[in-house]
């Protein structure tokens, strides 16, 4: 079902919008994505050429069809920050960031940058949503226990029942 392309593009697109890991998958696609980029443009491939590379990399199908119309768009005269505003999970730090990079012809450094900084927030995002995990799989844990419990003590008490009558 899911190398249908048009059910795999609704899926990626949905892992950006689910609650709770959603944000979380966003800024470790988001890091990802500009990591490769970084490196690619550093080590002087094209941008346009490393525009093609790069989503690949990430593996998500709407993420790659997202930066091929940015890529698309800048091909055609944007900038890079504006064809970046055509990717709609990209937050504006991000375009701002590019923007700065491409006027000051740093692009690589700036997402070098962003990297560090998403890496960062990806590390607290993770610990924030498993401390949010961690109560409610107890309680899960709990509750298997408690079945457990009751599955081996009902019938033992059912039996006492039927002993102690007459």
């Amino acid at each position: 079902l899911l190398k249908m392309p048009f059910i795999r593009m609704r899926v990626d697109e949905w892992k950006f919008h689910m609650p709770m890991v959603g944000q979380v998958y966003s800024k470790l696609a988001i890091s990802r994505f500009s990591h490769i980029l970084s490196m690619l443009v550093r080590s002087g491939v094209p941008l346009l050429r490393s525009l093609e590379v790069a989503p690949g990399v990430v593996g998500n199908l709407y993420l790659s069809q997202r930066v091929n119309d940015a890529r698309q768009s800048i091909q055609n005269g944007s900038s890079i920050a504006d064809g970046f505003r055509q990717i709609p999970i990209l937050p504006p730090m991000v375009i701002s960031l590019v923007a700065i990079g491409e006027r000051t012809g740093a692009v690589d450094e700036m997402l070098d940058h962003l990297v560090a900084q998403y890496d960062r927030d990806v590390r607290y995002a993770l610990k924030t949503l498993s401390a949010m995990i961690e109560p409610v799989i107890t309680v899960i844990m709990g509750i298997g226990i408690l079945f457990l419990a009751l599955a081996m003590f009902l019938p033992i008490w059912n039996m006492s029942h039927v002993i102690i009558r007459p």
